[in-house]
Order: C-alpha cells, then structure tokens, then sequence
C-alpha cells in the first residue's frame, strides 16, 4: 500500500489488523514479516508451506476503474515472481463479480479477495464484522448497500482462494507514471533555459507544464473530463495553465464539488527553482469565481508554498470559500508512481485537504 499521512496511517494499519483476523479465521493461515528488500509491504503469508504474498488497495470509490486494479495485479504478480512466493493475493475494497476477477487475473499466480469476501467471512463474527465496517468507515470507503449476497454454493470456498497451478504469464505492469516521474524529476527549474524535445528547442517551463498536463491527464482520466490547456477568462485578463470538468464517483471528487460548489478545477504549474509566493496565491485566487461554479485550485510546483503563501491559501478559504491546493512535485511523481502499481492516486490528494480543513482557524 502507498504511504499516507499520519492522519491516514492509523486507520490504513487498522483496516490491515482486520484483514489478517479476516485471513485467518477463513484460511487458516499463519503471518511472515516481509524482507525489507521486497515491496509486498502488506502481508506476508504461509498456507500448507507455501508462501503467499499478499496485497491491499484502497479505493475511495464504489467503482474503481478496472485498470487500477489490472494494475495491481501485474504489479502483484511481477513481485511474487521477483520475491519467491508462490502466489499473491490482492485485497480490494470494492465488489468485483467473480467474471471480472478471473479475466483479470486469468493465468497470472494472482488472486483477488474483494469487499464482497471479506464481509461474508467476518459476518460469523460479530465484533469483527463491526470492526471491519468501522475500519471502512475511517478511510472513507464507500458503503453500498450494493454487495453481493450468493449463496455458500455460488461463493468459492476459501481453499480455492489462492491459486494453486504456476502461472502462465507475468504481465509487465504500467510504467507511463514512473516515466513521467523520472522526466518531471530530472527537468531543470526555472523557465529562461531551454531543453530538446524531439529535437526541438523547448523552453523549460513550457515543457515542464506540458509533462504536467500529461500527468494530470494519466492520473485523473476517470475522474476529470473536457481538459483545456492555456484558458484564457472571456476577456483575457485571466488565464491558467490548465482546467477540467469534475466528473467522478470516487468520494474525494465528489465531496469535492459538493462541499466547493465547484464543477471545474483550476491547474497551475510552477516550475520555480524557489517556494511559490503569496503573490502566487492571490493569482490563483483570481482565477477562481464561485457564482462559475469555479472554486477550487491546484498549484503544482517543485518546492511547494512558503509561509506567507500557505496563509494566503488559508485566507482565501476562510474568507471567500475558495480552495487553493498547494502540491509539491514530489507529491505528484509518489501519485504517479501508485497509479502505476494499481493504487488510488486521489488518497494522497484526500490527505493534504484534509489536513488543510482541519487545522484551519478564524
């Protein structure tokens, strides 16, 4: 699982403990401690002497789109095969039908146990049952009244859980965001030097935003449409980087344009070799028009805000209710790189507001 704030860790860790009493009561199973040199940083497992690893995505969304989880499964499924374990296991909070599951996982060493299973093999337990769905209800995980009820029958047992023959193939896992980390990464600040693109002269931070916008574009494709580069306002005094359309089911989004009266969000890519400025806040500020259902910004730059920019943030929310993100690269490349391995990019996004609106005063 990614890393999450402090605010996010506890809940994380609590819904893992769960999910182990889960695996246990139904498989009989005993816990490892993983290798500090592998990256199944979950759980590690031994059923009847064979080592299985296992994983665990969050999603924030009833319906996660199906490539995350694709995702994971490569991801899962190349690990097992670098980290000597004989089948992986990959733990998802959301319902998946069984058809979906075998297609995605068909000849792989992978297995996925989604929300479906799991609250059909705590319901035998009534304190575990209730700690399953408050651990849920903690990392904001949608509660559909949608989960399947099959009978025993149609429900596989938990001995067939886990794969048992040698997987047939090992699909190479997504890398576009580890590829854009590393090019975002190793781009020169400032925008007066140039770089070579496809053989082109570019200006650094024209290139820097056009690797953003591909990286927003990769990161919130299901949850953001009708993206527009260089917008100009209809009489040209304003104009920002990029925007978009929110149109999402995952509960960050939709809280989001919810809470913010927001149906489009605002972009701004600063490649500064120094911290963005308050100057940079009020900027930002003005791109933002509440009666245009335009409240909400991001500002992406390679050190984050400094002080006095961070209290322009907060005093553009408390006065005017309008929401100003501040986002380090850093932050973005850690995004891109979990969207590669299949995890929910939007719960690290979900933690800076989060943070931002709790410690906000008058």
């Amino acid at each position: 699982m990614p890393s999450h704030t402090s605010r996010n860790s506890r809940p994380a860790a609590e819904f893992e403990d769960v999910v182990k009493k889960i695996l246990s009561r139904a498989l009989a199973l005993r816990f490892d401690e993983p290798k500090r040199s592998q990256r199944i940083g979950a759980i590690g497992i031994t059923l009847d002497r064979r080592r299985v690893g296992v994983e665990i995505k969050i999603y924030s969304s009833l319906r996660p789109p199906m490539r995350l989880i694709a995702s994971g499964v490569a991801q899962l499924a190349t690990e097992v095969s670098n980290s000597g374990f004989s089948a992986g296991l990959l733990i998802v909070t959301t319902t998946i039908p069984h058809d979906i599951a075998d297609r995605l996982t068909s000849g792989t060493s992978v297995s996925i146990l989604d929300l479906d299973w799991l609250v059909h093999h705590a319901s035998s337990d009534p304190s575990m049952y209730e700690t399953l769905w408050s651990a849920l209800r903690h990392l904001d995980i949608p509660q559909s009244p949608l989960i399947v009820e099959e009978t025993q029958e149609k429900r596989p047992s938990p001995e067939s859980a886990i794969r048992t023959a040698p997987p047939q193939r090992v699909p190479a896992p997504p890398d576009k965001g580890g590829r854009l980390a590393d090019k975002l990464s190793t781009l020169s600040c400032g925008k007066s030097s140039y770089t070579i693109v496809s053989g082109k002269r570019v200006r650094i931070d024209r290139q820097f935003e056009n690797l953003m916008y591909e990286a927003i574009n990769y990161l919130f494709d299901k949850d953001l449409t009708d993206f527009a580069r260089q917008r100009k306002s209809h009489s040209g005094i304003s104009y920002y980087d990029a925007v978009a359309r929110i149109s999402s089911d995952n509960s960050f989004w939709k809280d989001l344009s919810r809470d913010f009266s927001s149906r489009y969000v605002v972009f701004e890519f600063k490649n500064y070799c120094t911290k963005v400025g308050q100057y940079d806040i009020y900027q930002a500020e003005k791109y933002l028009y509440k009666n245009a259902v335009r409240s909400v910004a991001i500002i992406v730059s390679r050190k984050g805000a400094d002080k006095n920019a961070f209290s322009a943030s907060l005093g553009a929310l408390r006065e005017h209710g309008k929401l100003i993100v501040n986002i380090t690269l850093e932050v973005i490349c850690q995004m891109l790189r979990d969207r590669d391995g299949g995890d929910d990019p939007n719960r690290r996004l979900s933690a800076i507001v989060d943070d931002m609106l709790i410690g906000i005063e008058r």
